[in-house]
């Protein structure tokens, strides 16, 4: 059992370098192998994150995110290209979004608009750096809901979240997988949409019909998603 809780927990070496041969030494340079590693790792990772995530969580995770004031995403390195991703996916249904940093040495600015009436949301994957339990504790001494997306590694900013959201991040490559963290943003944005029922709706037809004026896409195809 106790070799068990250690595997159920146990995270990577922290660097990419010191996983520069794990999908070697995993697959032995064998392709199909290392197809099917990757599908079972992937599978495994959101079977995990899920199996962990019960409906009283994200019904609280939504309430922050569709009643929040604004909507801020956090994401230090590779965690902004998840905090684009979800601003994408949230600013289609709802007003007020944002990705912090928005450039070198901004974050302080972002912050400064964040308030009680405000959500954070923090990607923290992977190796703890120096920005997240500073911008952490000024999200919390703002008034603002903090939530924390990250791994099973520790990060000083998950103590500080008042929701924390575990991912299965485990893969056979140099960096981790990020399916699962996709799919649960992917969730969290369904979820935020159905909880705002008819102002997501409105908000959708405005942007179908600015896309339309702008031409922003091909009518003149035979897809039905044209």
């Amino acid at each position: 059992f106790r070799e068990m809780a250690r595997d159920e927990f146990a995270v990577d070496p922290g660097s990419p370098l010191d996983l520069l041969s794990r999908g070697r030494e995993e697959t032995d340079g064998d392709l199909e192998r290392l197809i099917a590693r990757t599908l079972n790792a992937d599978t495994e990772n959101l079977t995990r994150t899920y199996a962990a995530l019960g409906p009283e969580t994200v019904l609280a995770v939504t309430t922050v995110l569709a009643d929040a004031g604004r909507l801020a995403f956090v994401g230090f390195r590779k965690n902004r290209a998840l905090a684009t991703y979800a601003v994408a996916l949230f600013s289609a249904i709802r007003p007020d979004v944002r990705v912090l940093p928005e450039g070198p040495a901004m974050l302080a600015d972002g912050l400064l608009d964040v308030g009680p009436e405000d959500g954070v949301v923090m990607f923290t994957f992977r190796r703890p750096q120096r920005d997240h339990g500073p911008t952490a504790r000024t999200v919390r001494r703002n008034g603002a809901t903090l939530i924390t997306i990250g791994d099973l590694g520790h990060d000083p900013a998950t103590p500080e979240a008042h929701h924390a959201l575990v991912c299965h991040t485990g893969g056979v490559g140099v960096f981790d997988s990020m399916v699962a963290p996709m799919s649960l943003v992917n969730l969290l944005f369904t979820a935020t949409a159905i909880r705002l029922g008819t102002d997501a709706e409105r908000r959708l037809a405005a942007l179908e019909a600015a896309t339309s004026e702008l031409g922003t896409f091909r009518t003149d195809s035979t897809d039905a998603r044209a």
